[in-house]
């Protein structure tokens, strides 16, 4: 078996407007061949991010409120892009706050050699803008 992610969904009030900033972003397409009412999704290598409505939380029986603004924080979650070179990551932090984000932290060097920054999308959704500096391997397991 070989998984692989095919899409990441965020519950937003304004599924539209929230594309549109990450379309505009990345200078992405949107989605369209999966398209039900109350979604939208943009697509990127890899992969889609995509957002619903809040009444997919009572079609996908979630709990919680049906409301984004009755949530106590949009920090839930967050989603992480990924680019090729450290420079792509300081202009679109440029594009992202000329886009109305806002530079909650970085850019910087973790301790695993990302270079990251992370943002906030004029929506209120937390996501990283991350060069990986070579193949991102996963973690080993201790037995």
């Amino acid at each position: 078996m070989s998984p692989s992610l095919l899409q990441v969904s965020i519950i937003v009030d304004d599924p539209g407007a929230v594309v549109g900033f990450y379309c505009a972003l990345f200078e992405a397409q949107e989605e369209h061949t999966v398209n039900p009412e109350g979604y939208r999704g943009v697509v990127l290598s890899g992969g889609i991010i995509g957002f619903n409505e809040p009444a997919a939380r009572g079609k996908l029986g979630l709990s919680g409120s049906t409301h984004v603004a009755e949530r106590s924080s949009h920090d839930q979650g967050y989603f992480t892009v990924k680019v090729d070179e450290d420079g792509e990551v300081d202009q679109l932090i440029k594009k992202a706050m000329n886009l109305g984000a806002t530079l909650l932290k970085g850019p910087l060097t973790t301790p695993f050699n990302w270079y990251i920054a992370v943002l906030r999308d004029p929506h209120g959704i937390a996501f990283r803008l991350a060069s990986t500096r070579g193949p991102i391997r996963p973690r080993r397991s201790v037995d």
